[in-house]
């Protein structure tokens, strides 16, 4: 071959190697011109989402947020509780065991704020919580909606928590192990301990997380008014019906309903003392447990007011309304007083019949003069009393309607004797005292002798005197 044929392969060939390398330059600017479109046009649409989701959600109850509100963010992250069954598994997860992550999120986005009163941040708060899994038996076969049993978060309201949790084996509830499990969700029960938290839905896709949601307060003291007239017939047989309104932007919604068309209601013996509603009817456990009774939004706090309505139940209502009143007072988030009134009144009627006369008896008194008289006693008839105590009501015209009377009580009251006292006294009489001459003047009374021999002084003086002017008159004849 000569050198002109070598020269022009050459040429060739290094043409060919650079026309490669171009293709290969291109290639790589393409691929990464693709790649940065791609994640600019992913950046927007997830800002879209966000945006969106923020619009749709804005006020809803927690239970209808879409679970990607759930995203634990790297701000949540820095905000979250490492728990101490966390902690205490970390010998477990060194030595290889494979765990899966779960969490307790009180914020929404990072925020400050969630589903749940902002004054309450920061208080101490104790409830239990339950993992949902899956898990193999001892058989080997794949077994659904399994449960753990109950497990406490101790920490503060506000404050977020992580778990990590062994999946390698479980143990559910009722005593059974299960072996490569996945957790697939997160309840938060309703008990004596929590009457008002409930959780929102999981994101399986990121993690298991769920949103605390804070529910309109059942605790409901229930009290008798001071002097209220309950029938004895009536204290073991009054029932209550419990149901709620709902009021969002000034509409009221009455009876409220859960989503599966039955009333948020409760039907509960009336007794004196506090109930937790939410623990006592299946309706109400519900609504709590699915946020359908949620009091606050993340982005406008409390958007909705509850009210608790109290009403007479069962086949007596009727004659129940027609008794006694119910009166309900509180609100939504420090709970609820019912008081049991009364529409009863006390009345007693009287029946006097078998009346008797009296006796007059007649008595000698030797301190009365004889035949002067005193009545000691007056006399009084004799009869027999009847009393019936009665319970009624009024109509609007003041008609009485007697609903019960008591056996009646019947007195006897005997007749009272008149007395009489007769003097028996013999007054003792002076027999030398002159008998009493009206016109006669009378000497004033005293006690001293002197006295007296001056008056007697003076009578002789004055009869001697008379004696001496008559005799005159005399002489002068």
């Amino acid at each position: 071959m000569n050198k002109s044929i070598k020269r022009t392969m050459g040429l060739v060939l290094a043409l060919l190697v650079a026309v490669s390398m171009c293709i290969d330059i291109t290639g790589v600017f393409a691929d990464e011109t693709n790649t940065n479109d791609q994640n600019v046009k992913a950046e927007a649409k997830e800002a879209q989402k966000t945006q969106e989701f923020k619009e749709e959600s804005k006020d809803e109850p927690a239970e209808t947020v879409e679970s990607k509100s759930l995203k634990v963010t790297k701000a949540s992250e820095d905000k979250l509780e490492i728990s101490e069954e966390t902690k205490a598994k970390d010998n477990a997860v060194n030595e290889g065991n494979k765990t899966q992550d779960v969490y307790l999120l009180w914020h929404h986005y990072g925020k400050d704020k969630g589903w749940y009163n902002t004054e309450d941040e920061g208080k101490e708060i104790s409830f239990e919580y339950v993992l949902k899994f899956s898990g193999k038996d001892k058989n080997g076969q794949t077994k659904y909606n399994l449960s753990t049993d109950y497990r406490n978060y101790n920490g503060k309201i506000g404050q977020e928590l992580k778990i990590s949790v062994p999946v390698d084996k479980i143990e559910s509830k009722d005593g059974e192990t299960y072996t490569d499990c996945e957790i697939d969700a997160i309840d938060i029960p309703i008990s004596e301990e929590n009457r008002i938290y409930g959780g929102s839905a999981t994101l399986k896709d990121t993690c298991i997380a769920t949103n605390i949601v804070q529910n309109m307060e059942t605790l409901t003291k229930m009290v008798i008014s001071p002097g209220a007239i309950i029938l004895e017939g009536d204290k073991e047989n009054i029932k209550v019906r419990f149901s709620v309104a709902q009021i969002k932007e000034g509409h009221e919604t009455y009876p409220l309903y859960n989503r599966n068309r039955k009333p948020v209601d409760a039907e509960i013996d009336f007794k004196e003392g506090e109930e937790a509603i939410a623990l006592a009817s299946s309706n109400f456990y519900r609504a709590v447990f699915g946020n359908q009774l949620d009091l606050f939004s993340p982005y406008t706090g409390k958007y909705k007011e509850h009210k608790l309505h109290a009403d007479f139940s069962g086949d007596n209502k009727e004659e129940l309304n027609k008794k006694y009143n119910l009166d309900v007072s509180g609100d939504d988030i420090k709970g609820w007083t019912v008081i049991l009134s009364s529409k009863i009144n006390k009345g007693e009627r009287e029946e006097i019949k078998d009346e008797s006369n009296y006796k007059t008896i007649y008595k000698n008194d030797p301190t009365l003069l004889k035949g002067k008289t005193k009545i000691k006693q007056e006399g009084a008839k004799g009869f027999t009393r009847v009393k019936t105590v009665y319970y009624y009501i009024q109509d609007e015209n003041g008609k009485e309607e007697i609903l019960k009377a008591e056996e009646p009580v019947t007195e006897i009251v005997n007749p009272t004797d008149r007395i009489v006292l007769v003097g028996t006294k013999i007054a003792t009489e002076d027999v030398n005292k002159p008998e009493k001459n009206d016109n006669a003047k009378v000497a004033p009374k005293t006690g001293d002798s002197s006295e007296m021999m001056m008056y007697a002084g003076i009578a002789a003086l004055m009869s001697m005197g008379a004696l001496l002017i008559l005799k005159k008159k005399r002489s002068y004849k």
